[in-house]
Parts: structure tokens; C-alpha cells; sequence
């Protein structure tokens, strides 16, 4: 389970940082052309959030909670170095 859930908080960095960086490509090349293309550079970073960088955002969140919950419960560590863990 554990391995599995680090995939998946994998997954989402790249979709949350590779997603960031090719909306930072757009921009620059975008920035000096017409109304037209910037209107339409918009529309792919707006889209790219909504498909990319937010559902990369929340399997970070999630998948980060899941392996901190489960470190909590499963380790028989002190508790003070289970919050340093996490």
C-alpha cells in the first residue's frame, strides 16, 4: 500500500510541476503575438488547470495525508519521531 501511494504522490508532482512549466513556455511565447493567440494561450493554461494542475494538487494532498496516517498507525515509533518523519 505504501509504494502505491508514493506512485501516486509521484503522479501528482509531475502533473502539478510539469504542468506549471508548460504553462510557463505558453506565456513566453505568446507574448508579444496577437490578441488573438494570447486569447487562445489563455484557453489552454485555463483548461490545463482544470485537468492538470488541480487534480496533480489534489493527489499530492491526498496521497500525502494517506502515507502520514498510515506512518502514524503503523510504526512503532516514539511519537515525537513520528512528527519528525512527517
Amino acid at each position: 500500500m505504501q509504494k502505491i501511494l508514493k506512485i501516486f504522490h509521484y503522479l501528482g508532482m509531475m502533473l502539478f510541476l510539469g504542468s506549471i512549466l508548460t504553462y510557463t513556455v505558453i506565456s513566453t511565447l505568446t507574448k508579444n503575438n496577437t490578441l488573438d493567440n494570447l486569447v487562445f494561450a489563455r484557453e489552454i493554461i485555463y483548461s490545463g488547470i482544470m485537468f492538470l494542475t488541480l487534480p496533480g494538487l489534489i493527489l499530492i494532498v491526498l496521497s500525502g495525508l494517506l502515507i502520514a496516517i498510515q506512518d502514524f498507525t503503523l510504526s512503532s515509533m516514539p511519537l515525537w519521531l513520528k512528527i519528525k518523519w512527517c
